[in-house]
C-alpha cells in the first residue's frame, strides 16, 4: 500500500477522538478506539491485526444498549478469543453479526440525510472489504476503507446520549486540516529539505552541465503551495494514479540497473539515449553509462507541467473522451531540444522517469521519428502506471505502479 492510503486511513479513524462527551468512561473508550485503530493503520501490513479493534468497538457500541452487562461481556469475550488462536478465527463472526445488528437498529433512528450517508458508506466499505478479502489482502486497507471510519464517526455522534459534539463543525474543520493543511505543510517541509541538501546528495555521475535544469526544477517545487495552485492538491495528491512513496537517488540507480539488464537481454544497443526533461534528463547519463552508449541528449516537452486549472481539466476531458486522439494532438506539447543532437543515429533509446497517460512520451517519440525517420526508436521508463495502452507502447520499464510525487528534486505539484 502507498503512503497516501496509510495516511488517510490513519487520520480519518483518528477523527473520532474529536467527539466530545460528558461521560468520562465513554470518552476513554472513544479515545482508545481511535488511537488503537490509528496505530493499526500506520504499522507495516504484516504486523496489523484487525481483531485487536473489535473488543473495544463492541464495548463502545454495546455501552448504551438495554441488555445485561453479562451478555455484553460474553460478546466482548467472543471478540477476544480470535486474538488468542488463529484456529478459532470463525468466532469473530458472532460479535460482528451482533454489532452490525445493533448499529443498523440505531441507524434507523438517525435523521434521513445522515442515514443516507451512512448507508452509502456501508455499501462502499462492504465492496472494498469484499474485494480485499478476494485478493487475499485482508490487512492491506485501500483508500475506500475510509468509508467505514466516516460511518463510525456519524454513528457515534448521532447515537450517544452523552455526546455534545457539534458534528458539522468538527468534521469540516478536521477534514480541512487533515486533508489540505497537514499535507501542504508536509510537502513544503520536504521541498525545504531538498533545496537545502540536494547539492551534497547529487550522485557522482550527475551531469554538471545541467545543474541549471535541476536548480530551476527544485526552486519551482519549493515555491509551489496550496495557495498558489490549489487545483494541484486535488488533481495530483489525491489522484488514484499517483503515490506518496519517496524516490531517492539510490532507488533510481537500482531501477535503472534493472532496466539496463532488460535492454541488454533484448539485444538492443542504442547509440543515442535521449532523456525527457525533467526526470528523464536528470537520469539519462547514468542509463547511457550502464548501456555503454556513446552519446546522450536532453529534450523538453510541456504537457502537464505548469498548467492552469483550465488546461488540466481540458487534458483530463480529452483523455477520457478519446485516448488515441488525445495522444495524437501533439501540436501544443512544445517539444524542443536542450542539447546538440547528432546527425547520423541508427538506434535511439527514449527515456523518461515515469509514464501515466503516455502523452509526453508519445509527443517526443513522434518528434524523434520525424527527425530520424530511418532510426530504430525504443522507449523506457522507471515506472509506468498502465501497460495496457493500446495506442502507445513503452518497450522497457522497471515496474507497473502508481507514480511517486516525491523525488530527489522535490515534491512535484507543478
Amino acid at each position: 500500500m502507498g503512503y497516501k492510503e496509510d495516511y488517510f486511513n490513519a487520520v480519518t479513524i483518528l477523527s473520532i477522538i474529536t467527539i466530545e462527551s460528558d461521560n468520562f468512561h465513554e470518552k476513554i473508550i472513544i479515545n482508545l478506539l481511535g488511537i488503537t485503530s490509528f496505530i493499526n493503520h500506520i504499522i507495516p501490513d504484516k504486523y496489523r491485526n484487525n481483531n485487536i479493534i473489535k473488543p473495544i468497538l463492541s464495548k463502545l457500541i454495546l455501552k448504551n444498549e438495554p441488555i445485561s452487562e453479562i451478555i455484553k461481556n460474553i460478546i466482548i469475550v467472543f471478540d477476544t478469543i480470535p486474538l488468542l488462536s488463529y484456529n478459532l478465527k470463525y468466532i469473530e463472526y458472532i460479535g460482528s453479526v451482533i454489532r452490525q445488528f445493533v448499529i443498523f437498529k440505531n441507524q434507523l433512528k438517525m435523521p434521513l440525510d445522515v442515514l443516507g450517508v451512512s448507508i452509502l458508506c456501508k455499501l462502499i466499505y462492504t465492496y472494498e472489504r469484499t474485494h480485499r478479502i478476494k485478493l487475499n489482502e485482508r490487512k492491506d486497507f485501500g483508500i475506500l476503507h475510509n468509508a467505514e471510519h466516516v460511518e463510525l464517526y456519524l454513528y457515534i455522534v448521532n447515537n450517544f446520549p452523552n455526546n455534545i459534539t457539534k458534528s458539522k463543525r468538527n468534521i469540516l474543520i478536521y477534514t480541512f486540516f487533515t486533508g489540505f493543511i497537514i499535507p501542504s505543510i508536509a510537502f513544503k517541509l520536504y521541498n525545504v529539505y531538498i533545496i537545502n541538501t540536494y547539492k551534497e546528495n547529487l550522485p557522482r555521475w550527475f551531469d554538471k552541465k545541467i545543474l541549471n535544469i535541476i536548480n530551476k526544477k527544485i526552486m519551482k517545487n519549493y515555491e509551489s503551495s496550496i495557495f498558489k495552485q490549489p487545483q494541484k492538491y486535488i488533481t495530483k495528491i489525491y489522484s488514484h494514479k499517483l503515490s506518496w512513496e519517496i524516490q531517492t537517488w539510490n532507488k533510481i540507480e537500482r531501477q535503472l540497473k534493472n532496466i539496463s539488464i532488460k535492454i541488454k537481454n533484448d539485444g538492443f544497443n542504442p547509440d543515442l539515449c535521449v532523456g525527457v526533461k525533467t526526470g528523464g534528463s536528470l537520469c539519462v547519463k547514468y542509463l547511457s553509462k550502464l548501456l555503454e552508449c556513446s552519446d546522450y541528449c536532453y529534450i523538453d516537452c510541456k504537457t502537464w507541467s505548469g498548467n492552469t486549472l483550465k488546461q488540466d481539466l481540458t487534458n483530463v476531458i480529452d483523455y477520457s473522451l478519446d485516448k488515441y486522439e488525445y495522444l495524437k494532438a501533439v501540436e501544443n506539447c512544445n517539444v524542443s531540444e536542450l542539447s546538440v543532437f547528432p546527425e547520423n543515429v541508427e538506434r535511439i533509446l527514449l527515456f523518461d522517469d515515469s509514464v501515466v497517460t503516455g502523452k509526453t512520451m508519445y509527443a517526443v517519440y513522434d518528434y524523434l521519428r520525424k527527425k530520424y525517420p530511418k532510426s530504430v526508436i525504443k522507449t523506457c521508463t522507471l515506472i509506468i502506471n498502465n501497460i495496457n495502452n493500446e495506442y502507445f507502447h513503452v518497450d522497457y520499464y522497471n515496474s507497473v505502479d502508481n507514480i511517486p510525487i516525491f523525488w530527489p528534486w522535490g515534491c512535484e505539484l507543478d
